[in-house]
């Protein structure tokens, strides 16, 4: 029982540090001063790209309001895309999906 709860201790601690240590990137489409590496609404990126790939595994990027389309970065098959994710982030639009939209240029179909 004693072994039980120490190692319960141990992985509580190490999942602790481990989102101690995550950082959180800003994106706002209006930003006139954006500076990597985008942790404060001050220096948010313009795009999620750019955010996506200043990010590591386990940080969130926090995205508000506006239209966001592509940075020019194609998928890994090569076709055009508006945002290529490569590694474990969490991403959330600050005020939600209808004020925050990524475009990717392709017109939307109707839904039956």
């Amino acid at each position: 029982m004693k072994s039980l709860r120490f190692q319960f201790f141990v992985s509580f601690y190490i999942l602790f540090l481990f989102h101690a240590s995550a950082a959180v990137r800003y994106v706002n489409v209006k930003n006139t001063s954006p500076a990597s590496p985008y942790t404060s609404w001050a220096t948010a990126a313009t795009n999620i790209q750019n955010a996506v790939d200043a990010s590591m595994d386990g940080d969130l990027i926090l995205v508000t309001n506006g239209v966001y389309q592509s940075a020019g970065r194609a998928a890994p098959d090569g076709s055009p895309t508006s945002v290529v994710v490569t590694h474990e982030v969490v991403m959330h639009s600050v005020n939600g999906a209808t004020v925050t939209l990524i475009d990717g240029g392709e017109p939307i179909a109707a839904c039956t």
